[in-house]
């Protein structure tokens, strides 16, 4: 099912408790606990977040402001890893993922398509690219993994999208609303 609604929110399990909601202006993720009724904020180093994405023991959230993506402790908010994106992305990493064993990014400028449309593959222990592909849209954004393939969506085509590991196209869905975000839980794209 894709979601139609206006507001919906990228959340991303950590710690096998909360949904986490990025907050781009204040510097805030919010842990929501559906099961207790109460959203709780920790205080992150950067504006401009994106991401999150889970791989176990920490959440990733990448950065455009600065292109760096950092591993952050879901406790107490401390950055336990940050890597460099400049390297392999000149301005926006926008979306992140994990799929057990790499942590994939997507690089989505609208303004110059030719270069920013990338989907990065980093090994999270030392930030090394393992793998870069075009995607196939203009502005990829928030990304997500289901367990077999990465899905994100991009902002200036109002498409939801749904790749293999080398940026091939699967399939593209097209959205009435302009999405932000996209991640994967029990089965379900939000």
């Amino acid at each position: 099912d894709i979601p139609t609604t206006s507001n919906a929110i990228a959340i991303s399990e950590f710690k096998n408790r909360n949904p986490a909601q990025e907050d781009y202006t204040n510097k805030l993720i919010a842990s929501v606990s559906v099961v207790q009724d109460s959203v709780e904020y920790i205080t992150i180093s950067r504006t401009g977040a994106g991401g999150p994405a889970w791989d176990g023991t920490n959440f990733w959230v990448t950065y455009w402001y600065g292109s760096v993506i950092t591993a952050i402790n879901p406790v107490d908010g401390s950055v336990v890893k940050e890597i460099s994106c400049l390297q392999n992305s000149p301005r926006e990493p926008s979306g992140c993922a994990y799929d057990g064993n790499y942590l994939w990014h997507t690089d989505g400028n609208a303004y110059n398509s030719s270069t920013y449309k990338c989907l990065f593959k980093i090994n999270p222990d030392n930030g090394a690219v393992v793998a870069s592909y075009t995607l196939p849209t203009i502005s990829p954004r928030d990304l997500t993994w289901d367990g077999q393939y990465l899905w994100y969506v991009d902002v200036e085509e109002y498409v939801l999208v749904k790749i293999n590991s080398t940026g091939g196209l699967i399939t593209k869905y097209n959205l009435s609303i302009r999405p932000g975000a996209v991640e994967y839980a029990n089965g379900s794209l939000f």
